[in-house]
């Protein structure tokens, strides 16, 4: 109870001190540090809104990512398959840069996903997924090697099980979009409401700010103002040929 009590004289003579030293301050001095002081106020409210819009923007953002990688990863897979089938039919040379153009894209993407078996649904397909993966590029390698051989025995063999390949690597991928849009939904959906709260937080909290420091700019004002009004008014009764006052 005592060090509560002595802590509060304290902070009530520190106050007091610091008023007292503001108050000796020159009218200018007094104005500019009242400015400076707004102005601080003003930006911690500017740089607190942005902050939470920022994150409420990359939170929002984030929700449906996978999906978004995913739906890239599939468009990759989906050039190269395309880019192969150019290059089977006409063999130039575009097409035979474009197919390894897009598999070395797609190589690297499917290096990102889970490398290793799991009990989780969504790793798991993911697994999956990138063993289909590298099944679809060895064989598509092998495809290549055998057109550019002319090999016809090899190139209907590797032809056949690369569209295969492709045609379960591309059902794969669209179940677990689903899965991951499942997912997504339901993080949306958390995100949005603690989102809310914060934003209402948010709110409340810079509209406490903005009237302190409407609070702040009109009592600091008027502690320089009042000063000069007592002295104007002096100076008019002085003119008035009054010399009874302090």
């Amino acid at each position: 109870m005592n060090s509560s009590k002595n802590e509060k004289k304290e902070s009530s003579t520190f106050s007091k001190k610091l008023f007292s030293r503001f108050e000796n301050y020159s009218i200018r001095s007094q104005i500019l540090v009242t400015f400076f002081f707004s102005c601080l106020i003003l930006a911690f409210i500017v740089i607190f809104l942005t902050h939470i819009l920022r994150t409420t923007m990359t939170t929002v953002g984030e929700s449906y990512q996978t999906n978004a990688d995913l739906d890239n990863y599939l468009t990759l897979l989906s050039d190269t398959e395309s880019a192969l089938e150019t290059y089977m039919q006409y063999r130039t040379f575009e097409s035979i840069d474009k197919y390894f153009h897009f598999l070395a894209l797609s190589e690297e993407n499917a290096e990102t996903l889970q490398s290793k078996p799991s009990a989780i649904l969504v790793q798991q397909k993911e697994y999956i997924i990138r063993q289909l993966s590298m099944n679809f590029f060895s064989l598509s390698g092998n495809l290549v090697a055998a057109r550019r051989s002319n090999n016809a025995a090899d190139i209907e063999k590797y032809y056949a099980k690369t569209l295969e390949c492709y045609s379960f690597l591309r059902d794969e991928i669209l179940s677990l979009n689903m899965l991951y849009f499942k997912s997504n939904a339901e993080a949306y959906k958390s995100n949005k409401e603690s989102t809310m709260i914060l934003l209402n937080v948010s709110i409340i909290m810079m509209f406490l700010l903005l009237v302190f420091a409407i609070l702040f700019i009109y009592f600091s004002i008027s502690r320089i103002t009042f000063p000069l009004a007592e002295i104007s008014a002096v100076a008019l009764k002085v003119a008035d040929r009054n010399f009874n006052v302090e």
